[in-house]
């Protein structure tokens, strides 16, 4: 579906002028701010502002992870119960409408002005779906297996919580969607840990749970700028020209959007490919090649190297394409040549979607 504003604005709680939203998306904007990122109430008019610009595009990120998973993980989610929590008015759970995930769907969110828009939408849109939306479980089938999607809850609701959440709807598959910050970083890989333990293997971004995450501890930058590094994704894409309008307006840019997204599977296993690599951090172009960090898994084991990848290995088509690569994809690789200890002269070929 084409999530422009027109599609949206039929089915909101409040139609608010253009700079009206413009002006209460920022102050949804300041709001999280103030809080440091964490819960922030909305009322109807900014529940109806949120909608039109972030749910669309953040949705996108929802996308962008699926295509990522390998097929058999896919055709398994699609099969089973569908929970989004934190829903907000939806924002994962049309994407996985779309993308053929079969549910039935529920929505929980704590916000009553959310769950009314959810309902909203439903109805205008996808009147046929099997989706509900409530304040709480009511109505899921707490033994049946099913994927639960977190969107932001780590971020707002920290580990102990999410996972006192995780114990009562008792998922087969974890999904986290969370904000590319340093800090959620530091909660998730807590996270990590506690799903080890809990006997769920991960599918997405990492190799195994059994490697040491090679970010973990590890510093970037120099002098003042010196910092603890993160494993995050970066989505790079255009919005719908409407709503790439409205972020104009708002002097707000949805075009490049840092997120943190994890996949797990209870008693899963874990197919990556040896030899492959995941893009962790694009660091230069040249006439003659394009150098990005990668974490590489090969041998057993996981390490973060430099990956100078050569242009004239790609037609023209595809050296345009890794001028707006999104952050997170998956590679297979030929070596050319190791030039040092953690850098490697290779050709690669993406894996997965875009």
């Amino acid at each position: 579906m084409d999530w422009s504003r027109d599609l949206i604005e039929e089915h909101l709680l409040l139609r608010p002028s253009d700079q009206k939203v413009a002006n209460v998306l920022n102050d949804i904007k300041q709001k999280y701010l103030e809080e440091k990122g964490e819960s922030v109430p909305l009322n109807e008019i900014e529940v109806s502002a949120y909608t039109q610009f972030y749910m669309p595009t953040n949705a996108r990120k929802f996308n962008f992870l699926w295509n990522q998973l390998p097929d058999q993980v896919k055709n398994e989610i699609k099969e089973i119960p569908f929970v989004d929590f934190g829903c907000g008015p939806g924002t994962y759970t049309w994407p996985a409408i779309e993308l053929g995930i079969k549910g039935p769907f529920y929505g929980i969110d704590s916000n009553k002005d959310m769950v009314k828009q959810a309902r909203k939408l439903s109805e205008g849109l996808f009147p046929d779906a099997d989706v509900s939306f409530s304040h709480s479980e009511k109505g899921i089938d707490l033994d049946a297996p099913k994927t639960l999607l977190f969107g932001n809850a780590v971020n707002e609701m920290g580990v102990a919580l999410t996972l006192k959440w995780i114990e009562k709807l008792n998922p087969r598959f974890l999904i986290f969607i969370e904000p590319g910050t340093s800090k959620v970083f530091k909660e998730i890989l807590k996270m990590r840990e506690e799903l080890k333990e809990r006997k769920y293997q991960v599918h997405y971004p990492c190799a195994s749970l059994e490697l040491e995450c090679p970010v973990k501890n590890r510093r970037i930058g120099t002098g003042d700028n010196e910092r603890d590094d993160w494993c995050h994704q970066v989505l790079r894409e255009v919005p719908h020209p409407s709503i790439e309008r409205l972020g104009q307006m708002a002097k707000m840019d949805r075009k490049v959007q840092p997120y943190i997204a994890h996949v797990y599977e209870l008693d899963g296993v874990n197919k990556r490919a040896q030899k492959t690599a995941r893009f962790v951090r694009f660091l230069n172009e040249s006439k003659h090649s394009f150098s990005w960090e990668v974490c590489l898994f090969e041998n057993d084991q996981q390490e973060i190297v430099e990956f100078e990848i050569i242009k004239k290995s790609m037609d023209k088509k595809t050296v345009k394409e890794f001028k707006k690569l999104s952050i997170g994809h998956e590679v297979s690789y030929d070596l050319i040549k190791d030039v040092a200890a953690n850098k490697k002269r290779v050709s690669v070929k993406l894996l997965n979607g875009n």
